[in-house]
């Protein structure tokens, strides 16, 4: 998913931190929680989607998953997945510009 939501995340954050003074240190870990809230609401769209993009297009975008042997299990680890990276996320929301951090919070 980085070419798609991970980039946008990025993207979203070089204007949340326009000229603000951040160190290397903090600016990976604000790229990290930016990559992972862009992955987060991929993978949600793809969850959400799975029936039709499989049906449709003959697409699955999870690998290892079998869409035709979908189970319960599969869905906690995808959802899993996504709650790791809510978390990672939200850890730096705080770190975020004032004016941006209700929005972001707000989103993810």
């Amino acid at each position: 998913v980085y070419g798609s939501a991970e980039v946008v995340g990025l993207m979203c954050l070089r204007a949340f931190v326009q000229g603000m003074d951040i160190d290397d240190e903090q600016n990976d870990r604000l790229v990290t929680g930016a990559r992972a809230l862009g992955a987060a609401f991929q993978k949600v769209n793809f969850l959400r989607d799975l029936s039709a993009d499989f049906e449709t297009l003959g697409r699955s975008y999870f690998p290892g998953v079998s869409v035709g042997s979908f189970t319960e299990e599969d869905k906690v680890r995808l959802l899993d997945d996504i709650d790791t990276d809510l978390r990672v996320s939200a850890a730096v929301i705080p770190e975020l510009p004032k004016g941006s951090r209700r929005a972001v919070a707000l989103a993810q």
